[in-house]
């Protein structure tokens, strides 16, 4: 390879390491303003987990404002969800330059060792060398910038979305309960229980949810679910 076809390669590479600089710059200032926006959708969630919290908190609330509560959480969590993967999907993207930045980096190396003699020709050379290796190391420190941008939103992300885990299975524990106690509140007298059409409406739902909180091995042992089903049957 000849020196004048060499510094021809190196300023090519070196006007594209330049231009994909700039647009690393461009995606790094996006991402800051995405990393604030998740910093401040994070403070709403805060705010209204308070609020969530407090539902398992006070008893006299009713079924349905558990029940909306529930999918408050349940539509929270699958814009985080979306959120999230839209975060590794982006964050994968730039590892992947990163690699084969690094991979570049290790070739421009590789290449100086191989055309040293070149250099002694043309001090020009050493020049091109230095210059298209700040470039690539430059290139890199705004990649890995990037990455850790990535790294602050999936965490903020993540932590959010536990939370509201957390939440919506308390927050399911109190609905189970209501619903298992919600018949006999509505019922003005025992004994319209035992009508047909209100055990079959009413009971046997109530038994159901009941049935859930019961080791299944234990009621089937029992024999108790057979039993109602031949008492009363629901079809």
């Amino acid at each position: 390879m000849g020196i004048q076809q060499l510094e021809a390669q190196f300023s090519q590479a070196m006007e594209q390491t330049q231009k994909d600089i700039a647009g690393l710059e461009s995606e790094l200032a996006a991402e800051t303003r995405n990393l604030e926006d998740d910093e401040r959708q994070n403070e709403i969630y805060q705010t209204r987990m308070t609020f969530l919290k407090n539902l398992v908190i006070m008893s006299g609330l009713g079924i349905t404002e558990l029940e909306k509560g529930l999918e408050e959480i349940d539509l929270s969590m699958s814009l985080i969800q979306t959120r999230l993967q839209t975060i590794r999907q982006q964050s994968e993207k730039f590892r992947q330059t990163l690699l084969s930045t690094t991979e570049r980096a290790a070739m421009l190396d590789q290449l100086r060792g191989e055309t040293g003699h070149l250099s002694a020709q043309d001090p020009a050379i050493t020049k091109e060398y230095r210059g298209y290796q700040s470039l690539l190391e430059k290139k890199q420190a705004t990649l890995r910038t990037i990455l850790n941008i990535f790294s602050e939103q999936e965490s903020i992300n993540q932590k959010i979305s536990a939370r509201f885990e957390e939440i919506r299975g308390r927050l399911k524990q109190e609905l189970a309960g209501k619903e298992g106690g919600r018949l006999l509140q509505r019922t003005d007298s025992p004994y319209r229980l035992w009508q047909i059409k209100v055990f079959k409406d009413e009971l046997i739902p109530a038994v159901k949810v009941m049935v859930g909180w019961l080791d299944p091995s234990v009621f089937k042992k029992n024999g108790l679910w057979r039993k109602v089903r031949q008492r009363f049957p629901t079809s």
